[in-house]
């Protein structure tokens, strides 16, 4: 709707910034915005828990991971995260090539261990497709992630089921969707680990209004 970018550019205006388009017809565009920041002396001392910092790919040797995802721009964005961590993924639109997938990948001894259902909607698409994937005999043993809104009222009842093993809320955030994915993964409980914690040094985090992963 062109919203986002129109809240963008009033933000960035408002703290003295400027907000720049490049386009180029057939290929795209490219928006980037600039804006001073004085610094804080004191951010030198506050501490935070890293969750990559924890990650490891060495630690899980079977983590393998198939996502379902009904969004174009999604499926690019779960792509590139799981392999900047060096994860072996697989993403698809639809529950038909993902469980072909599955299938395929039992039969080669080469399985998948945690699948992510994120089809996004309003509805209860998210929990129907999981029901329907625990139903099929190649997915018994297969760690189950779901993304969700977290207002929806079954999805602690799910988990107490074991139809799915974990969720992440909506919007998802990076941070969540690793520790989701270590605390399916591991053979101890994420809680019990000793987390690291790193000092935030002139770093600035800034959030992107939209409706995929941030």
């Amino acid at each position: 709707t062109g919203l986002g970018l129109s809240i963008s550019k009033t933000l960035v205006e408002l703290m003295g910034g400027k907000i720049v388009v490049e386009s180029i017809e057939n290929h795209g565009s490219s928006f980037w915005f600039q804006i001073v920041l004085k610094k804080d002396n004191k951010i030198e001392d506050t501490k935070i828990t890293n969750i990559e910092s924890l990650f490891n790919i060495q630690d899980y040797p079977e983590l393998k991971v198939i996502v379902i995802n009904n969004n174009r721009i999604g499926r690019r964005i779960y792509g590139e995260i799981l392999s900047g961590w060096q994860i072996k993924n697989n993403i698809y639109s639809n529950l038909k090539e993902a469980l072909s997938a599955i299938n395929a990948a039992k039969k080669d001894d080469d399985p998948f261990s945690v699948l992510i259902v994120d089809y996004a909607s309003f509805e209860f698409a998210d929990v129907e497709l999981t029901r329907t994937i625990r139903q099929e005999k190649e997915c018994q043993d297969i760690k189950v992630i779901i993304v969700e809104y977290d207002w929806k009222p079954s999805l602690s009842k799910l988990k107490e089921e074991r139809i799915i093993d974990e969720f992440v809320s909506r919007p998802a955030k990076k941070e969540d969707l690793l520790k989701a994915i270590m605390s399916v993964s591991g053979t101890e409980k994420l809680s019990d680990k000793n987390i690291n914690e790193v000092k935030l040094k002139e770093k600035y985090n800034f959030a992107i209004a939209n409706q995929n992963l941030r």
